[in-house]
């Protein structure tokens, strides 16, 4: 089979909502696109399986932070049991992020070391950064 590719430009709404369509870390859009738009998938991907499902790090060590999650097919984050939190926000933190870190610390979601108790799940990688650092974040430091 002889293979072409071509390029196209797409809207970052586009490019956003193909990005929640991933059902793995690091799919590759254009398997994406095959997937949705086609009847015959690429053979031997199996979507969601444990195989496909690449582990996240977080790590700021002068912030104290150490957390690990794996990316959910939603373009979130399931942030996983024992990854470690900034025990204090930076003083200019607010809005929705802010918010849902001090709803965590008030459901007592933390240890004494500010570990994660248990596995959480959140909307976006970007959320996740956040409220681990205790200042807004973008995307950038989950590798």
């Amino acid at each position: 089979m002889n293979k072409t590719t071509k390029t196209i430009e797409i809207d970052f709404d586009v490019y956003k909502a193909l990005n929640n369509q991933t059902t793995y870390f690091d799919e590759p859009f254009n398997d994406v696109l095959r997937r949705l738009l086609l009847s015959n998938p690429i053979e031997n991907k199996v979507s969601n399986s444990p195989s496909t499902k690449k582990e996240l790090e977080f790590i700021n060590r002068k912030a104290g932070v150490e957390a690990r999650g794996i990316k959910l097919s939603t373009g979130g984050i399931k942030v996983l049991k024992g990854s470690k939190f900034r025990k204090t926000a930076a003083s200019k933190f607010n809005g929705s992020y802010a918010a849902l870190r001090n709803q965590m610390i008030k459901e007592q979601r933390f240890d004494s070391n500010f570990e994660l108790k248990e596995d959480y799940e959140f909307d976006s990688l970007s959320a996740a950064a956040s409220v681990i650092v205790g200042s807004q974040r973008n995307a950038n430091p989950w590798k």
